[in-house]
């Protein structure tokens, strides 16, 4: 996920930058040429923003999830551990029957 989340990160800055000297060698006036970067970069930010609310959110929800599938996992083992124990026990007093 690190991975997928830079690789992402440098696609957006690559559009970002992109736009950028796109539209500062457009022929059109300064003050229209940066109305229209300054417009577009609040858009990617609000974008941004958006994808890195959505990527902890889903964090969240995995992390969740883990510790869920943790304790199941714990209590399963506890189980088995208890059974063996108790297996451990009955097998134990069978032979001590038997050595008296």
């Amino acid at each position: 996920m690190k991975k997928g989340g830079n690789i992402l990160l440098g696609f957006l800055f690559g559009v970002v930058a992109g736009v950028t000297v796109g539209m500062l060698y457009a022929p059109e006036k300064g003050s229209h040429t940066r109305n229209r970067l300054s417009y577009r970069l609040d858009r990617y930010r609000n974008i941004l923003s958006n994808l890195i609310d959505q990527l902890v959110e889903e964090k969240e929800k995995m992390v969740s999830a883990a510790k869920v599938e943790e304790q199941k996992r714990k209590s399963e083992m506890k189980e088995k551990a208890e059974k063996l124990m108790t297996e451990i026990d009955d097998l134990s007093n069978k032979i001590k029957t038997r050595v008296n």
